[in-house]
């Protein structure tokens, strides 16, 4: 018997809103995915974290948390679409233990990337052990592969639930 098919979080980064999504919104909702993408407040780690925690609080089937960039570090405290200025406290705060110690997880490689250099990011996705996607793209993946994002979200959220075969760890777009 397979879980519920998952709700997907969508959670966007310092500089950028709930719109930086929308091609992925796009196609995972033609995919019949089920997405919710909360403004992150952008006021801090433990808030920002405890409003997505919140937000996923009331959905009640099983949740895949995506997350770019600071976002990432948001997902990862929620686990163990309007833009608003940042409080520097968002960006220095500590995250506490990573969800990806307990948790599957799937990096998004972007080879073309210079705000992280791709050494950096497979390091980041190796010590992970995440499935890796590596695209050729710059660090705004969702706004300029939103095809390649949501083969990696829709796997993920299959992986997640059971339902694909894990097999591939790789891949390359």
């Amino acid at each position: 018997m397979h879980s519920p098919t998952p709700t997907i979080v969508l959670v966007h980064g310092a500089f950028t809103d709930a719109s930086s999504w929308a091609g992925v919104i796009s196609l995972l909702q033609a995919a019949k995915s089920v997405v919710r993408v909360p403004a992150n407040p952008l006021r801090g780690l433990a808030q920002d974290a405890a409003y997505i925690r919140s937000v996923v609080h009331d959905i009640d089937v099983p949740v895949v948390l995506v997350g770019h960039d600071y976002g990432g570090a948001v997902i990862t405290h929620v686990m163990s679409v309007a833009q608003r200025p940042i409080a520097q406290s968002a960006l220095t705060s500590r995250s506490g233990p990573p969800a990806w110690a307990s948790k599957p997880s799937w990096y998004a490689i972007a080879s073309a990337g210079r705000l992280l250099s791709p050494t950096a990011q497979r390091f980041m996705a190796q010590r992970m052990a995440a499935t890796e996607y590596v695209l050729d793209a710059s660090h705004a993946v969702a706004l300029s592969q939103p095809d390649a994002m949501v083969a990696m979200i829709r796997e993920a959220a299959e992986q997640s639930t059971g339902r694909g075969s894990g097999d591939e760890l790789r891949h390359l777009f």
